[in-house]
């Protein structure tokens, strides 16, 4: 018995350094994001939660109200395909009036995602948006 508390004791300390170790760093606060498909964020959503990463897509209305969202296609944005979506939350009318300008295009930019609550009906959302600028290699060529 006194051999068994001795060995808990023991191995205390180093559930706590695994416990410590698994925790996610800060969020860096760079343009260097790893870049990462909307496919792979919306499959995997608890692998990207918390994380500052860099995404491409098109940009449309995400439902029935003025929101924004990021779309995996340009087909799904215009249909409204919301299931292929991530939404914007935007926390300042500057920012949103940037979004406006580039709606209906394709984007790029870094941004933190917050993974969805379990049983959610979307597939999260981004904030904390940087560095977003046009991206001009997804447009049509006419």
């Amino acid at each position: 018995m006194f051999r068994r508390s001795i060995v808990k004791l023991m191995g205390t300390p180093l559930l706590w350094a695994a416990d410590r170790s698994s925790r996610r760093p800060p969020i860096p606060d760079t343009a260097h994001s790893p870049f990462v498909s909307l496919i792979q964020v919306i499959a995997n959503p608890k692998d990207f939660d918390g994380l500052r990463i860099r995404v491409c897509g098109y940009l449309g209305g995400n439902g029935l109200d003025k929101s924004l969202g990021i779309y995996v296609s340009e087909l799904d944005g215009r249909v409204g395909v919301i299931s292929n979506s991530i939404d914007l939350w935007l926390h300042s009318n500057e920012d949103e009036k940037n979004l406006m300008s580039l709606s209906k295009n394709y984007v790029i930019f870094s941004a933190v995602y917050h993974a969805p609550r379990p049983l959610s009906d979307f597939n999260g959302g981004f904030d904390q948006i940087r560095d977003l600028r046009r991206w001009a290699a997804g447009d049509n060529v006419e």
